[in-house]
């Protein structure tokens, strides 16, 4: 390989101690944001009710005396009723031993709407967030935005729980949103960039969003209130305060920004925590990243979203990411937050539906290893679709026993679904330079989002299940042929500048004369070769022939600056 970062870090031991602690630092926001995600799971959960006094003509509340008797001893009749006999309920109570916001402000009836849009209203909060995020971890860097993002939500989870009314609670969920958009938008990104290149992929299956899961179930099951829970979400996320005094800052960031003196001083601790000695050209090549950026950028010192959208790969890029997260988002959430209307145990749903990736996650790893981001995508795709076509063909032949079925299928779906995330976070990481890494991140972050606020809407286990895998099937369609649109970035070193796409890490970058060509020639090329390829593509620059899928002399590819 040539002079990267991806060099430092193989210097420096690979995957070592430093990176276990970096990755695990910077995931533990991971497992808190976990909590304030999958709360409204249990949140917005309807325990059973009944009316116990009813609205008469004049408005006035009035339960007759045989009324009230019948309600009490037929009460399984009559449960969940929100008329009786043409008389609106006035009142109702609750079973049970769950708190949750439904029982606490009686969201039911005419109000049953209200839990839907908290959900939504949360992932335009975690929309908002992506935006935010992409933005000034890239302007601020990755470890003080990640810190921040942590900090706000833990405050607004903390207000949540003092809430006096829907209305303020739904603001606050809002606010949780925030937070949760900008831990899930820095800290994937912000792992990778300390990891060396055969190990990116590890990253993806590191279990935050499961451990944390799992904790929020037992948590929830001992303190079944919603008050309580939000409390305790706030008071786990404290911790992660302590990433600012451990975790250093991103050093592809530090040396694009010019900051190669605070990069060194990083660079210095992963190599003491590793126990390797400071590679001697570490400065060169950290400065090398910085001239580069400083010479692709023409001078620029800051990225905005606008530039993700100026040139044709980049373009590319975005669109496909954006239907491929959202599809994801939908079907995801679609499921755990309609876990409620899966037969079984509450909590032990909420466990299986949000752990369910564990058993596929080393084969993914294995997968993404060997056939690559894009092909595993597919193949998990492929899968999903299949999976939705025996659940379309049960539905419609046997409609009396199928919640078991619904709920296998379910599980199955969701097992794919929790894999590729992690195949497809890793892959958007590495389709994008480090100049506008955190900016694309957001953009398919925020597209998540999109797929979120719609997930309640459009995927619903309890009511419409036929309609759900429909809609399933067709966004698993549409992620297949789309996704054969991008490359394989399996191989690829991490860019660090916008001018050139990723190019596999087996190959030697020649620069030539021309300053807007770079060269990608295998290894096993000799060098009469190697410098009759160079002097062929400096003749086609000349002649204003070069592109950047041009292929010469049968494999030497050309990357054109602004292409």
């Amino acid at each position: 390989m040539g002079e990267t970062i991806e060099s430092i870090f193989d210097d420096l031991g690979g995957f070592g101690l430093a990176q276990w602690i970096i990755v695990t630092f910077i995931f533990y926001p991971f497992v808190a944001a976990s909590w304030g995600m999958i709360q409204m799971a249990f949140a917005v959960m309807v325990p059973d009710w009944h009316c116990v006094e009813l609205m008469s003509h004049d408005s006035t509340p009035q339960l007759q005396q045989d009324q009230h008797q019948q309600l009490y001893s037929n009460r399984s009749d009559l449960v969940k009723a929100c008329a009786i006999n043409g008389s609106a309920c006035a009142r109702f109570e609750f079973t049970g031993d769950k708190q949750t916001v439904v029982n606490e402000w009686s969201l039911i009836c005419s109000h049953k709407w209200i839990p839907s849009t908290m959900i939504s209203i949360q992932m335009g909060g975690v929309l908002i967030g992506a935006v935010m995020a992409g933005q000034t971890s890239d302007r601020w860097g990755r470890r003080k935005s990640l810190v921040l993002a942590t900090a706000w939500h833990a405050c607004a989870n903390l207000m949540a729980s003092f809430s006096p009314s829907w209305q303020l609670f739904t603001v606050c969920r809002f606010l949780i949103g925030v937070g949760l958009g900008g831990v899930y938008t820095i800290g994937f990104p912000y792992a990778m960039e300390f990891l060396p290149l055969n190990r990116r992929g590890r990253v993806a299956i590191f279990p935050g969003w499961t451990l944390g899961v799992a904790i929020y179930v037992g948590a929830a099951y001992l303190m079944p209130h919603w008050r309580y829970i939000h409390l305790a979400c706030a008071i786990f996320s404290i911790p992660a305060a302590a990433m600012l005094f451990v975790v250093p800052e991103s050093i592809r960031w530090l040396a694009v920004e010019g900051r190669v003196d605070e990069a060194m001083v990083a660079v210095g601790k992963v190599a003491r925590w590793n126990g390797k000695p400071l590679p001697d050209r570490t400065r060169t090549i950290l400065e090398s990243i910085y001239l580069k950026k400083k010479q692709d950028s023409e001078g620029r010192l800051r990225y905005s979203y606008l530039d993700l959208f100026k040139r044709v790969y980049f373009v590319k890029c975005a669109l496909v990411m954006c239907f491929l997260w959202a599809s994801m988002s939908m079907i995801s959430y679609g499921i755990s937050f309609g876990v409620h209307g899966l037969s079984g145990n509450l909590y032990l749903n909420i466990l299986l539906v949000n752990s369910v990736e564990i058993p596929g996650m080393l084969p993914v790893l294995w997968l993404m290893d060997r056939i690559g981001r894009k092909w595993t995508t597919v193949s998990i795709f492929c899968v999903i679709s299949m999976t939705v076509i025996v659940v379309l063909i049960l539905k419609l032949t046997d409609s009396d026993q199928n919640d078991r079925a619904v709920f296998v299928f379910a599980m199955i779906t969701k097992l794919c679904i929790d894999n590729v995330w992690n195949v497809v976070q890793a892959w958007v990481s590495e389709l994008y330079p480090t100049t506008i890494r955190a900016l694309g991140y957001g953009v398919a972050m925020t597209s998540a989002r999109v797929g979120g606020m719609l997930a309640p809407f459009l995927i619903n286990l309890k009511e419409s299940v036929v309609q759900t895998y429909l809609i399933i099937l067709l966004l698993s369609l549409g992620v297949v042929l789309l996704s054969l649109l991008l490359p394989e970035t399996r191989l690829s070193a991490l860019k660090d500048s916008m001018a050139l796409k990723p190019l596999p890490a087996d190959s030697i970058l020649f620069e030539v004369s021309d300053p807007d060509v770079e060269l990608k020639i295998p290894r096993d090329r000799t060098d009469e070769e190697r410098d009759g390829l160079t002097r062929g593509a400096v003749d086609d620059s000349i002649n204003g022939t070069v592109s950047s899928s041009l292929l010469v002399k049968g494999d030497c590819e050309r990357n054109v600056k602004g292409l």
